[in-house]
């Protein structure tokens, strides 16, 4: 090959050397041409088709990276000890008592070696029962007090009679732990409730539609639970004494100070619909 040969071919050797060089330059281009000459619509299918990479972390700022630990799980609401064999809870009322209530409340509390004394009659209000309830409490001297009343009193037109009423037979309880759990409503009531929830402290109140939250099915009288609702009506109101509880083991029946929205008056109330 002569001289002038040999540099043409080095010529041509550099050219496409550059050319190939270009055309990986362009392939390798963030933003390519598209077949149609759009750049946008090619940058458009970049981003679709391809996953865009990380930013890398320097090795320092990984170790020195500190991960939260996970926020601990609630605790569980833990319950005081059963109480003792040998303790008695008195029972007094209308005859809500009779309807599913007292029935449920022995199977649960019975196995405990519980003495359950009911002492309840029909169409009595709390004006007959404050006349006896401290009899009562005198002669069962229970640890607990339970007492369902004001069925009778709903439609009350004379509310300061059913206080100074309440008033007496929370003083003849005598200091004793207590609870006083309303009926469920059938009817709107007069603003018994409120008096009610006045005058009761230091004994606790279980307004039964309120933390029963359902319907309670009644009998063909439209008032009376059925056993089903009453049963319904029991599990709802031992679970919630159980869990009041302070766990004395002197007083084994203490319950827990009212939380203030217990007894703030909140007007009068009516039945709960049907669902």
């Amino acid at each position: 090959m002569t001289t002038l040969g040999l540099r043409r071919f080095t010529v041509l050797g550099l050219c496409l050397g550059a050319l190939s060089a270009c055309g990986s330059a362009a392939t390798s281009s963030s933003s390519p041409i598209g077949p149609s000459g759009d750049t946008a619509s090619a940058e458009a299918s970049s981003s679709a088709n391809d996953t865009p990479a990380e930013p890398s972390v320097p090795a320092a700022a990984l170790a020195s990276t500190t991960v939260a630990p996970p926020a601990p799980a609630s605790a569980p609401v833990e319950l005081a000890p059963p109480p003792k064999k040998g303790t008695v809870v008195l029972h007094v009322g209308d005859s809500f008592v009779h309807s599913g209530l007292t029935q449920r409340l022995r199977t649960h509390l019975e196995p405990l070696g519980v003495r359950y004394e009911v002492r309840a009659e029909h169409s009595t209000n709390s004006l007959d029962w404050s006349k006896r309830v401290p009899g009562e409490v005198s002669a069962a001297q229970p640890d607990l007090v339970i007492i369902t009343l004001g069925g009778n009193e709903i439609g009350s037109k004379h509310l300061d009679v059913q206080a100074r009423a309440i008033r007496r037979i929370v003083d003849s309880i005598g200091g004793r732990p207590c609870v006083w759990t309303t009926p469920p409503l059938w009817m709107e009531e007069s603003g018994l409730f409120d008096v009610l929830q006045a005058n009761v402290a230091p004994c606790r109140f279980f307004e039964t539609d309120a933390v029963v939250g359902s319907f309670i099915p009644r009998r063909a009288d439209k008032i009376h639970p059925t056993a089903e609702g009453g049963a319904l009506w029991a599990d709802k109101l031992f679970a919630w004494v159980m869990a009041e509880r302070t766990g004395d083991a002197k007083r084994p029946w203490d319950l827990k100070p009212s939380p203030k929205d217990e007894l703030t008056p909140r007007g009068k109330r009516g039945p709960l619909p049907k669902p």
